[in-house]
């Protein structure tokens, strides 16, 4: 059944900027517990933001925390039950060592502490977006140099698995926390600020939040003046995970009040002139850009958003 409070909103607004303005308006505008969600490049500076503005130093009944440390709340496990992220790079950097002769691409950097530090953040990134080794094994590509880092990619993070001898590492744990992340946060209101996507185990968790409780989410990725940037999945995946679970849903386009200066960047800082994709047929999607780097963003986006809408 449905309550008035189980419910996800989606607030737009022009930019980054704006919703940090939008993220102190809500503190603002609701009583009781509020528990405000960021990406951990947010934390620090978002509680900072959020005191100054509203001209306190501290409260009881606002929050801030990243989506990690939020959900990792909740999940209680046993020290010795698990491993430490240095622990975690010091396997993948024997893997690499031992299986040397079977890797056909990542040979050259396979000694490197770094490189090792690198696969376990892109492992990390498999497990929350729900991407196992065994998927990835069955991949096939006619492109010889990415069949061949997939097929290096599976067989670390495979080992790694079988290695690590049941210990959680931190994606483990932030896995289990999805079960438990709703477990007495009937009272609380959820803003999630700052984040442009979530990942697969990301929607999971403010789909178990919606349904105990209201959960906002302040999205700049909407606004006619950014979409060619950020992608738009965000709406349509909450949307789908509020009819699924019969859900209140709600969009509303919002408007930030400052200065003519911010306004203008607020609309602007990550405005286009032309479209940055013309659609030639139903199978091809040109896409126009400056620099390499965004041609890897638009095809990373583009995986994620199939993974999540099953495609993959």
């Amino acid at each position: 059944m449905c309550y008035d409070r189980d419910m996800i909103k989606v607030l737009n607004v022009p930019s980054l900027y704006a919703s940090l303005y939008k993220a102190v308006d809500f503190c603002k505008d609701n009583a009781g517990k509020i528990e405000i969600i960021v990406p951990d490049k947010l934390s620090l500076f978002m509680e900072k933001f959020l005191f100054e503005r509203m001209g306190i130093s501290a409260s009881f009944d606002i929050k801030v925390s990243t989506l990690n440390r939020f959900a990792k709340k909740s999940c209680v496990v046993d020290k010795e039950k698990q491993i430490s992220k240095t622990g975690s790079i010091l396997l993948i950097y024997k893997i690499l060592q031992e299986n040397f002769d079977k890797l056909s691409v990542i040979k050259s950097s396979a000694y490197s502490f770094t490189y090792a530090e690198n696969i376990f953040r892109t492992i990390a990134q498999l497990k929350a977006s729900k991407i196992s080794f065994e998927e990835m094994k069955k991949f096939a590509s006619t492109d010889v140099q990415l069949q061949g880092k997939i097929n290096d990619l599976a067989l670390v993070y495979e080992n790694y698995e079988q290695q690590k001898a049941g210990l959680l590492d931190a994606s483990d744990m932030f896995l289990m926390s999805a079960f438990h992340v709703a477990d007495g946060k009937q009272d609380t209101k959820l803003l999630f600020v700052g984040f442009d996507d979530f990942t697969a185990i990301e929607y999971t968790i403010i789909e178990r939040l919606a349904c105990v409780t209201e959960v906002n989410v302040l999205n700049y990725a909407g606004g006619s003046s950014n979409k060619y940037i950020y992608n738009s999945e965000v709406i349509s995946q909450l949307k789908k995970i509020a009819y699924i679970n019969e859900l209140n849903f709600e969009v509303e386009d919002c408007d930030v009040d400052v200065s003519n200066l911010k306004h203008f960047l607020h609309n602007n800082l990550y405005g286009l002139k032309n479209d940055c994709f013309t659609l030639d047929s139903e199978t091809i999607k040109l896409f126009e850009c400056n620099k390499v780097s965004d041609e890897i963003e638009f095809v990373a986006r583009d995986i994620r958003n199939k993974i999540l809408q099953g495609k993959h």
